[in-house]
């Protein structure tokens, strides 16, 4: 059963504009913050590997190599 006090404050309009401004404010927070993760993939590139043919891709770079094992 559900306390008078739960139902009162679910029910009054205070309740659900603090829960609208509480969304906003992360959604704006999230937006305006630098995503970390790109900045990381920027610093560590790897070198550029062998150009991969349009369908095959590089099974015949891997298959001339044999030890396959490494992929």
């Amino acid at each position: 059963m559900e306390s008078s006090f739960t139902s009162m404050m679910l029910s009054h309009p205070i309740f659900y504009f603090f829960f609208m401004l509480f969304g906003i404010i992360l959604l704006f927070i999230k937006l305006l913050k630098p995503n970390d993760s790109n900045k990381k993939a920027e610093k560590h590139r790897l070198p550029p590997g062998p150009k991969p043919w349009p369908i095959v891709g590089n099974i015949p770079q891997m298959l001339a190599n044999k030890p396959t094992l490494r992929w």
